[in-house]
């Protein structure tokens, strides 16, 4: 029998109701039907859902460009790294010389306490800059008595500093008029407090671009600093970015209007409305916090 004859068959069992079709209703059938495929077409144009999460600042390069931590199960277990960092013996290393690039641990100038890093650059043959793996700073260090090779045991756990910019906006770096107020301004919102980011997307580099909001306060922080006049929204056509772009604009008329720090002198444009870049050569950065 063949596939024609055993739908022929089947639909002459419906129409009878013989056997497992004595219950079969074609009307019922047909509004499953039609739900199943009203369904499958909302899901196909839904929007993503947005990865929520709690994360401290641990590092500020500038208003819109920063380092953060993400409170999890990681976050957990670096507490008990640390411990094991200042517990664990410092060999003596004599004539060690650090790499570029090469992981090691480093005693921070502002704490006296051991921290994961890597070698950043070799300066002058026996100047380092370290970059700390789990906070985003950097700092340069003469000689190696203050650092140590790291033990494979303490790479385990994957560094915890995640590169981040402000999702939507560009903030003036440093270097730029108002950059320096921006980034005064966002520290002002952000340091020591545990705030609620929302991952709106990643680069091809696996940084971070965030909305970010203190649930104490209630600031969405990217709404405050366009409020402010010092940051301007980005020319975005991705859909899933259309709401809160939508309601950033909003903002950025009342700083248009107010002539607010970067609108001072009216309205503008030029080639930076598309996404920031970092600039890694522009200012210093903040330190980050003592623990």
């Amino acid at each position: 029998m063949n596939y024609q004859e055993l739908l022929a068959a089947e639909n002459i069992a419906k129409a009878g109701k013989k056997h497992i079709w004595k219950d079969w209703n074609e009307e019922a059938e047909k509004e499953k039907l039609r739900k199943l495929e009203q369904a499958q077409e909302e899901s196909r144009h839904a929007q993503p859902k947005k990865e929520l999460v709690s994360a401290l600042v641990t590092e500020i390069l500038d208003g819109g460009w920063f380092y953060i931590q993400i409170k999890g199960e990681e976050f957990l277990q670096m507490s008990t790294l640390m411990e094991q960092l200042q517990e664990c013996e410092k060999p003596h290393v004599g004539i060690w010389k650090p790499k570029q690039g090469e992981r090691c641990i480093a005693l921070f100038s502002l704490d006296n306490q051991w921290y994961r890093a890597v070698v950043r650059e070799v300066l002058n043959g026996n100047q380092y800059r370290i970059f700390y793996l789990d906070y985003g700073n950097t700092e340069i260090i003469t000689g190696t008595e203050h650092l140590r090779p790291m033990d494979p045991a303490f790479s385990t756990l994957p560094p915890q500093a995640k590169e981040s910019f402000l999702a939507c906006i560009n903030v003036p770096r440093l270097d730029q008029d108002f950059g320096k107020d921006a980034a005064l301004f966002f520290k002002e919102l952000v340091w020591d407090k545990t705030m609620c980011a929302s991952i709106e997307y990643r680069d091809a580099e696996g940084r971070l671009y965030l909305s970010l909001g203190d649930p104490q306060s209630q600031v969405h922080v990217n709404a405050a600093l366009v409020q402010q006049g010092l940051a301007r929204v980005q020319k975005r056509t991705d859909k899933s970015l259309a709401q809160p772009i939508a309601k950033l604009r909003e903002e950025e008329e009342h700083a248009k209007k107010a002539h607010l720090n970067i609108w001072r002198y009216g309205d503008f444009s030029d080639d930076e409305d598309e996404e920031q870049q970092p600039s890694r050569g522009g200012g210093r950065p903040a330190r980050r916090r003592q623990r």
